[in-house]
């Protein structure tokens, strides 16, 4: 009986991101320009994109040019800021959500909407004891429809 064929692995080159404009983003191998991922990394797939989608970009920046570089690097960090820009930070994430979920609660034990003002100075007070534990920022982590109101009672809660 014949061998299993074993498949290929196809691993992204560093050098390919100046020639091809192409970086590998967790497992995905994307196009710093129209930021379109490519299935397989391998120098073939890279090319037939690069040469389809951008004809002219040889001419406006030569390879292995300092003007080629340095669009690479700008494409590189113009897509690390959009990445990092929706994201934060796992334990803030958890905070909030934990904070939203004793607010919740307080709402539901004293059977009443968010609007009552006695309710909304305990939920907070709680929250902010909670928050100052976890050294999060009250105003950062929580978001509600009236940020107006929430700004005037979280002041008069801190004060107090």
């Amino acid at each position: 009986m014949s061998e299993a064929k074993k498949s290929k692995t196809y691993h992204f080159n560093n050098d390919w991101e100046e020639e091809f404009l192409f970086c590998m983003v967790k497992d995905d191998c994307i196009c710093l320009v129209c930021r379109a991922s490519v299935a397989i990394p391998k120098p073939g797939n890279l090319e037939r994109h690069h040469e389809t989608v951008y004809k002219n970009y040889v001419k406006d920046f030569p390879p292995h040019s300092e003007l080629r570089k340095r669009k690479v690097r700008d494409l590189i960090s113009c897509l690390k800021k959009e990445r990092t820009m929706f994201t934060r930070p796992a334990k803030q994430l958890k905070t909030a959500t934990i904070a939203s979920f004793q607010i919740s609660r307080i709402l539901a034990k004293h059977k009443k909407p968010f609007e009552d003002g006695s309710v909304v100075k305990h939920s907070l007070k709680r929250v902010r004891l909670y928050l100052e534990i976890s050294k999060i920022k009250l105003k950062s982590c929580l978001l509600l429809e009236n940020f107006s109101y929430f700004v005037r009672l979280s002041q008069r809660v801190l004060k107090s």
